[in-house]
């Protein structure tokens, strides 16, 4: 099985005081695993994890798209958060802000 696979959710990533923390659900099937970033660094609990899932990767790949998956599931998170049109909506309140600045009636 690639990592690719897999179904990352439930993303918490929270700091406290410059440090951070990044929780998440490994799933596929049947079959899930929580953890925490900090476990990527760890040899002994990605080589768990490889053989939990039975990835075909090595575990410097495994981790490289693990990461990747939460990068791209932060992102998707902080988009719902801003919401559709984000900075067009954002841009136009500052023009007419300034606008409104020069009115003089």
């Amino acid at each position: 099985m690639r990592t690719s696979e897999l179904l990352l959710s439930s993303l918490n990533i929270t700091e406290d005081d410059y440090s951070y923390k990044g929780l998440f659900i490994l799933s596929v099937n049947r079959k899930s695993r929580q953890m925490d970033m900090s476990e990527l660094e760890n040899a002994s609990k990605m080589t768990d994890l490889k053989a939990y899932f039975n990835l075909d990767e090595d575990i410097a790949e495994i981790k490289m798209t693990l990461m990747d998956m939460i990068f791209d599931k932060a992102n998707i998170s902080s988009v719902i958060i801003e919401g559709e049109n984000y900075e067009e909506n954002t841009k136009r309140k500052v023009s007419e802000r300034r606008a409104s600045s020069f009115d003089l009636a």
